[in-house]
């Protein structure tokens, strides 16, 4: 058992191994001896915590938290393969610092990391506006636009091809040769609702659309729009 406690006790003084090893590099640590896969992950390592960083407080941390905890070198490799995924330096350099302070083994660091980033990398909600992408010569552009389902399905009601759109802002008005009519779907436990104009009650138009109460009052519809009332039905 004399070789497996050797080898236990090196891993499990990851952080002595690395700081030795910050001056090496992996054709060092390969001509010393150590397997090519083993040298370039210590190498990489080293570099990330005991190299020139501009994020030194938070690698100090991370030190810190891998020193007390006596992270092996599995588990900081696990650390590692998920902060560089996160989406900056600085929230890599975050993520390194509060993974290094958790006490746990291997698998239970990869099971947090993966939540961690995910929790992360969630997406943001998009922000109201118009935006412009440019393309190289001869590329076509594109033109987003961003803001309330209404608004956006009526414009896209208004402009369903390259041609309409074009139509529509030169001259305000659009080629398209039929005509869409939404229904407003309005179940009758939201009825009063409705003619209150109340910003409570959120409707869905037959397009997928949304609008509220207050919406809905101050729209005019034409003539052929219709609003259907109805009762919330279940079969037993």
């Amino acid at each position: 058992m004399e070789h497996i406690r050797a080898y236990i006790a090196a891993l499990n003084s990851a952080m002595d191994i690395l700081a030795e090893a910050a001056d090496a590099s992996s054709v060092d640590l390969t001509a010393a001896g150590m397997p090519d896969a083993s040298a370039e992950s210590i190498a990489q390592l080293a570099q990330v915590y005991f190299g020139p960083t501009s994020f030194r407080r938070r690698q100090r941390r991370a030190v810190d938290g891998a020193r007390r905890n006596r992270h092996s070198l599995p588990t900081l490799e696990v650390i590692e393969k998920h902060a560089r995924r996160a989406p900056t330096q600085a929230r890599a350099w975050a993520l390194r610092a509060e993974l290094a302070h958790i006490a746990c083994d291997t698998r239970e660091m990869d099971r947090r990391a993966r939540k961690k980033l995910r929790e992360m990398r969630a997406p943001r909600d998009p922000k109201p506006g118009v935006s412009l992408r440019r393309r190289a010569a001869g590329k076509p552009w594109t033109l987003s636009i961003t803001g309330p389902s209404a608004l956006i399905a009526e414009l896209h009601q208004q402009a369903g091809s390259l041609a309409d759109v074009a139509s529509f802002f030169r001259t305000g008005t659009s080629t398209a040769t039929s005509i869409v009519r939404t229904n407003v779907v309005v179940p009758l436990d939201k009825l009063v609702g409705v003619a209150h104009g109340s910003d409570d009650v959120v409707l869905t138009m037959t397009n997928g659309a949304q609008i509220t109460g207050a919406e809905l009052a101050q729209r005019a519809l034409a003539e052929e729009g219709f609003i259907t009332c109805y009762i919330p039905w279940r079969a037993r």
